[in-house]
């Protein structure tokens, strides 16, 4: 499977691109946060900002594009061939 394959069949570039504005939106917060308490130094925080924004922009733009849509069988409803099996086996 290629890295940048397409999995989710909903993702557009369109969402692809919300995605990571999105996500680095959420790098600004945490980056403003930690700068805020005071854990960050002002020229320290001045000089990661670029790798970091484009960072989460990437990660959330990979993972719209590869992300694929909910399956809801895979997460904790049973299909009916399962059910059945359990039925079977209690009695």
């Amino acid at each position: 499977m290629p890295f940048l394959e397409k999995r989710n069949p909903y993702a557009t570039r369109a969402s692809v691109v919300r995605s990571s504005i999105g996500g680095a939106a959420a790098g600004t917060g945490l980056l403003l946060f930690q700068w805020f308490v005071g854990r960050l130094p002002g020229a320290f925080m001045w000089s990661i900002i670029p790798p970091f924004l484009i960072f989460c922009a990437f990660t959330a733009g990979v993972f719209e594009w590869q992300w694929p849509p909910d399956d809801p069988d895979k997460e904790g409803e049973l299909s009916e061939n399962e059910n059945e099996g359990d039925i079977q086996n209690e009695g």
